[in-house]
């Protein structure tokens, strides 16, 4: 194993200890994972922000807010058939 295999392996044990202890939030894990690829460089430095402009990206976030959205109004079900 080479250097990179082993601080990637580490980031991912990192990443994955972070989720299952669920102590930080996951946008937050996700950005210390990012940040940590980019500074060893696992990731090459001009490629860390790269695939944000991908359109998966915007639907998956829009998704998230979404539901954040409807997480704070508390019934779901009404708003989900409300007829206007």
């Amino acid at each position: 194993m080479n250097l990179h295999q082993i601080e990637a392996f580490a980031i991912v044990a990192g990443m994955l200890a972070l989720f299952v202890s669920n102590c930080v939030r996951y946008d937050v894990v996700v950005a210390l994972v990012l940040s940590c690829a980019a500074l060893t460089g696992i990731v090459p430095r001009d490629k860390v922000f790269e695939d944000f402009s991908n359109p998966v990206i915007i639907v998956v976030a829009s998704v998230l807010v979404l539901g954040r959205v409807l997480a704070s109004f508390g019934d779901h079900a009404g708003v989900a058939t409300w007829d206007g």
